[in-house]
């Protein structure tokens, strides 16, 4: 089930760009960061947190966060999926 879980919440996963290098608390945005995400273009209807996987830093001060659920991590299944 740990496996399971795992496979399933790494099929979900989302590159978003920002217009900051630096999160809310001011930081670097880095692997491990949490980001709450709604996009109804992405079919992300309900507020759903993710868990910043990877960051590429780009010219302009822009950076494109690699997105996938928290329980890629954890190994559970998700309870919620973002299009529900």
């Amino acid at each position: 089930e740990n496996k399971a879980g795992r496979m399933f919440a790494s099929a979900i996963q989302y590159s978003v760009t920002v217009s900051t290098w630096r999160n809310p608390l001011g930081l670097l945005w880095d692997a491990g960061d949490t980001v709450a995400l709604t996009s109804e273009g992405a079919m992300i209807y309900s507020e759903t947190n993710f868990i910043v996987k990877n960051v590429v830093f780009t010219r302009g001060d822009t950076a494109v966060l690699e997105l996938v659920l928290p329980e890629v991590y954890s190994g559970g299944i998700p309870e919620n999926l973002p299009w529900d």
